[in-house]
């Protein structure tokens, strides 16, 4: 049962960085193209990997923004923000979405005023 559930990978990783398992709320904020002002309400999605140059998570419903600021809350209770750029996107048959994204910058993001 567990090995259909992580099968070993027979070929090599195409990925340059190597992701972690990142299952953690994450708070995504659209923003205009400058990165900081923010075009809309903060939605809560779902992570799955994290990188060092990016992550990817779940969402129940698309993403109609493709720059967003991810927040994420640190063990000490402080936030780390980043713009991302989402650059993938696709349906899964669980009916949710899966989508990635690159880190393109740290931001100092006001995010107690945005929850």
């Amino acid at each position: 049962m567990l090995g259909k559930l992580c099968p070993r990978r027979l070929t090599p990783e195409r990925r340059r960085w190597t992701r972690y398992p990142f299952p953690y709320l994450i708070l995504l904020t659209p923003v205009e193209e400058d990165g900081l002002t923010p075009a809309g309400s903060p939605i809560v999605v779902v992570g799955k990997h994290l990188s060092e140059c990016g992550m990817d998570f779940y969402h129940p419903q698309p993403l109609p923004h493709r720059r967003m600021v991810a927040s994420l809350e640190k063990p000490d209770g402080t936030w780390l923000s980043l713009v991302v750029d989402i650059n993938r996107c696709r349906f899964t048959r669980e009916g949710w979405y899966e989508s990635g994204c690159r880190f393109l910058q740290l931001v100092d993001w006001p995010i107690e005023t945005l929850r």
